[in-house]
């Protein structure tokens, strides 16, 4: 350590400073070998500066093999240009610097901290962000980002900021140049170098910038500033609506009303002064929030994108409204990048599969679907795999395709114009549309929440029959009987059936599928049939019935006489001691069970479940909640087991 940099910090007192810091923070210089170049040769140093401010330089250096923020602090380094500083002053927002980012550490919206070089040259390092500060990316986006893109990126700088309230922390010095943009366009707030985190921490460095700095914060001259707020910081933040707003850097008192006419609403710039309003009528932060929640400009910003020239510039205000998992802004704006500028056809092609890719099989337009466009949504669908519908369409786009392989019709009509899918899911139709069904492909049938009884059951058979590859059936909520759920799934062998919420009484029949859900039916445990003729169930759900203790001997004899039972839930099912108790005697002889859940029932005690696992070694997850049990202290439960309890 040099002289000159000893003498201004005594770093063992810095050391002893952070100590309740929680994370292992000190980063040997050795880690960073480009820190001695750049003290060595000032055009190294200039070359890799990325950013300059009052408490010193930002560099992009290497550590470990990545790119990291290294912020050199110049008035530690260099006491002769910041000589109105104090040593303590310099010591005190070092360490605020450092414990309030470590604080902080890998929350969203913030720029992440990964440590601190106390040795010459004296280093704050950070995650590299590669998208430049928020004012470089408004000055160069902010009118081909729209309205609902700036919504989007100060919503998620709100609740950056509410993150660093919560953690008691008061950043002081909100602005565009202290918002960092990643390469998925996320704002990230960074340059903690005037933060507090109570007023003993306060000293007349920690202002801030000020045309930024809330006006109830000058009381008279430097030494009696008062120390920054909440409060401040919200006044910090609509000062920043503002330049995202108007896409310029104006000092707050040059803005006025009339500069956000011309497509940015008044309920947006209402927002922005409520922020800067008077401390006493200020808007706190989370009002700020909801508030950002609640608008939507979607539908506004495709006539933004529509005056878009170049496809390029339109990218990032789709990747943004994407981002927020904003479906129907995703609707429109593939609507548009498919279905105008056929001349960059093959440029916007590409992009929109890429979105559609990343997004998921979501109901993805409205107006796609409405018309084929010169065979421009033939194209697309024929590289789609699945689509899910709950619109009105023209299903005419749809007839014979060979491409798209799962479809979701929800609410609305079904058409026979798939011939080729292997999956299919049809809810809240009339029955007749049993009829329509005339796929031969199928190897996933769900037709749950159809208002289907047994006087159906025909109709569903006849699917099957056509359908010789069908593995997985769905028939949940629905009206089917006992002798109707028998005669569908007896037609083969599935590998799953979910025939929950219907109004069967038994299992007999059912017990050559894999996977079984009998969740919510009339199942009586006191006619409870068992037949261990190919007993095949390797995962069965018989919740929410009616078994009792009776069942539960029932459910004994399954797990006595058979190896095939991996996973059994029976929650909620009146079961009691007796019954729990059969249960377990069970268990002890078992060798293929590996997960029960036998919660919301009134089983026997914590000790006899312990003396089971002792013995039944297969068993990793034992639920046993709700059921009124006590664990001594002195109980130890085997590591290899999960018990909820």
């Amino acid at each position: 350590m040099s002289k000159r940099l000893f003498s201004l910090m005594d770093i063992n007192k810095i050391k002893q400073h952070l100590q309740d810091v929680s994370v292992d923070i000190e980063i040997p210089n050795s880690l960073i070998p480009e820190l001695d170049i750049i003290m060595r040769d000032g055009s190294e140093a200039d070359k890799r500066r990325i950013g300059r401010g009052g408490s010193g330089n930002v560099y992009r250096l290497t550590m470990d093999g990545r790119y990291v923020a290294v912020k050199q602090l110049t008035a530690i380094n260099n006491p002769s240009s910041f000589t109105r500083m104090t040593n303590n002053i310099d010591e005190i927002g070092f360490v605020n610097e450092v414990r309030n980012m470590a604080r902080l550490w890998n929350r969203g919206g913030i720029a992440t901290f990964l440590g601190v070089v106390l040795s010459n040259p004296v280093s704050i390092v950070m995650e590299y962000i590669s998208g430049g500060t928020l004012y470089d990316f408004i000055k160069e986006h902010g009118i081909n980002i729209g309205i609902e893109g700036k919504r989007i990126i100060l919503l998620d700088i709100a609740k950056a900021l509410d993150l660093c309230h919560r953690a008691g922390i008061i950043h002081s010095d909100i602005k565009t140049t202290n918002i960092l943009m990643d390469h998925n366009h996320m704002p990230k707030i960074c340059d903690f170098g005037v933060s507090i985190s109570g007023h003993k921490d306060f000293a007349s460095r920690s202002f801030g910038t000020d045309s930024w700095v809330a006006p109830e914060r000058y009381a008279g001259d430097a030494p009696s500033y008062k120390p920054p707020t909440h409060a401040s910081d919200v006044y910090s933040f609509g000062v920043l609506c503002c330049h995202v707003l108007m896409n310029v850097g104006k000092s707050p008192a040059c803005f006025a009303e009339s500069d956000l006419n011309g497509g940015h609403p008044r309920e947006f710039w209402g927002l922005a002064k409520q922020c800067m309003s008077d401390i006493s009528t200020r808007i706190p932060l989370d009002a700020v929030i909801r508030a950002l929640e609640s608008m939507d400009y979607s539908k506004e910003q495709l006539d933004v994108i529509d005056s878009i020239d170049s496809f390029d510039r339109c990218n990032i205000s789709l990747e943004l409204m994407c981002r927020m998992n904003n479906k129907s802004a995703q609707g429109y704006m593939v609507y548009f990048l498919i279905m105008s500028d056929q001349s960059n056809y093959a440029a916007r092609w590409a992009k929109t599969c890429d979105y559609i890719r990343k997004f998921g099989d979501e109901p993805f337009v409205r107006k796609l679907l409405s018309t084929d466009n010169d065979g421009v949504t033939t194209q697309l669908l024929n590289k789609y795999k699945s689509i899910t519908l709950n619109y009105d369409v023209d299903f005419d786009v749809f007839r014979n395709n060979n491409s798209i392989k799962r479809a979701v019709i929800d609410h609305i009509p079904y058409r026979d114009v798939f011939n080729h899918l292997t999956h299919l899911s049809i809810h809240r139709q009339k029955p007749h549309f049993l009829h329509k069904i005339h796929i031969k492909t199928l190897e996933y049938l769900d037709i749950s929440y159809n208002e289907l009884s047994s006087e159906h059951c025909g109709d569903v058979l006849a699917i099957l029959t056509h359908n010789q590859h069908l593995a997985h059936l769905i028939i949940s909520h629905n009206n089917f009987d006992q002798q109707s759920c028998k005669s569908i799934v007896g037609v083969r062998d599935l590998a799953t059936a979910d025939i929950s919420y219907n109004r069967i009484t038994d299992i007999c029949d059912l017990t050559r599928i894999r996977v079984l859900n009998v969740e919510k039916n009339c199942i009586d445990g006191n006619h409870l049939r068992i037949s261990f003729d190919d007993f095949m169930v390797q995962d069965l759900n018989i919740s929410f019935n009616h078994l009792g203790d009776n069942g539960a001997v029932a459910i004994s004899l399954i797990l006595h006489g058979t190896n095939t039972l991996e996973k059994l839930d029976i929650s909620n099912n009146v079961i009691g001691r007796e019954g729990s108790e059969k249960i377990i005697d069970s268990l002890a002889q078992n060798t293929s069970l590996t997960h029960l859940d036998i919660s919301s029932n009134n089983v026997c005690s914590m000790e006899k479940w312990l003396d089971m696992l002792e013995k039944n070694h297969r068993i990793t997850y034992l639920n046993l909640q709700f059921c009124n049990l006590q664990k001594a202290d002195d109980v130890i439960i085997p590591s290899h087991i999960g018990i909820d309890f």
